[in-house]
């Protein structure tokens, strides 16, 4: 099941490139929000989709700014994750539900945490699939020398939108091997959907990637858990966090559980044999671990 695609119109001055899934009973109420990670797009949830959630939910993806054919930020601006909140804000404002689920992936993961602590009376619950596995980087000197380097060198690169400043391939062939090379378990023909969608054809007959070459550099504000916990905490409903047994992401036990314990209510879960890239890969079993959470009763309807 293929979804609708549209451009949506942001009250942050931007616009997005949203997927929608209808449910098979129109009279549906829940929305499920589908985040995805850094340098992916909203393309990237569709084998996951089709796997098992598709018919069951009103299902939202959008493609973040900066990432598939949503817009890039101005220039002068960087990417932030808190930027990404106030984005989410405007497309759950415009076009969610009563009920309201959110499944994010890696970065997608980190956001969704965000967006539930500052918006806890909003989101029934969220599933983080290895979203809480950046490491700490704190805000100094030396971060700030880096992040103004690296951005001086994205922006030398950078062009448009329109007409991306990165790295060029002969033919849209030669963007699915650079895919499948990153990422070998990629299966080919979700690969050639993910180029399909997230790369664009030049004039000169060659073709590149669409994100923007600006998510690159680092930001210059740093990740410092205390901060994050603040947002974590303040989100009372249920979290569900999965990783990948065989995932480089995976958090140590003791570092795991200190930040599933910011969260009131947190449990985990290990997907066998899956890497990080669980919704390419596995998205049979990753549908088989969300249905049931996001199948549980809403707590309104469960005192009712």
């Amino acid at each position: 099941m293929l979804p609708s695609a549209s451009r949506l119109a942001l009250d942050t001055g931007l616009s997005c490139e949203l997927l929608e899934w209808a449910p098979r009973d129109p009279a549906c109420e829940h929305t499920v929000l589908l985040l995805h990670g850094y340098l992916d797009l909203a393309w990237g949830w569709q084998a996951t989709v089709s796997a098992g959630l598709a018919g069951h939910y009103h299902l939202l993806a959008p493609s973040f700014r900066g990432h598939g054919q949503s817009d890039w930020v101005g220039e002068g601006s960087m990417y932030y994750f808190l930027d990404y909140v106030a984005d989410l804000r405007s497309i759950v404002e415009q076009r969610a539900r009563r009920r309201l689920s959110i499944v994010g992936h890696s970065m997608g993961g980190m956001v969704a945490a965000y967006f539930a602590g500052t918006y806890p009376e909003r989101v029934e619950r969220i599933a983080l699939l290895e979203g809480l596995s950046i490491p700490e980087s704190p805000t100094g000197p030396e971060r700030l020398r880096d992040s103004t380097r690296e951005r001086a060198q994205a922006i030398a690169r950078r062009g448009t939108r329109l007409h991306p400043g990165s790295r060029r391939h002969a033919s849209f062939e030669d963007t699915v091997r650079r895919m499948r090379h990153h990422d070998p378990a990629l299966p080919e023909e979700q690969a050639r959907l993910l180029c399909e969608k997230g790369c664009l054809e030049l004039e000169s007959g060659e073709w590149v990637f669409r994100h923007d070459p600006l998510l690159s550099p680092r930001t210059p504000m740093g990740f410092e858990l205390g901060v994050a916990q603040r947002f974590w905490s303040s989100f009372p409903n249920e979290v569900l966090y999965v990783e990948g047994s065989a995932s480089s992401f995976r958090l140590g036990e003791e570092e795991r559980a200190r930040r599933l314990a910011s969260f009131p209510k947190a449990r985990h879960e290990t997907m066998k044999d899956a890497g990080h890239m669980m919704l390419r890969h596995h998205p049979e079993g990753l549908a088989e671990i969300l249905r049931p959470f996001l199948d549980t009763s809403s707590p309104e309807e469960s005192v009712s």
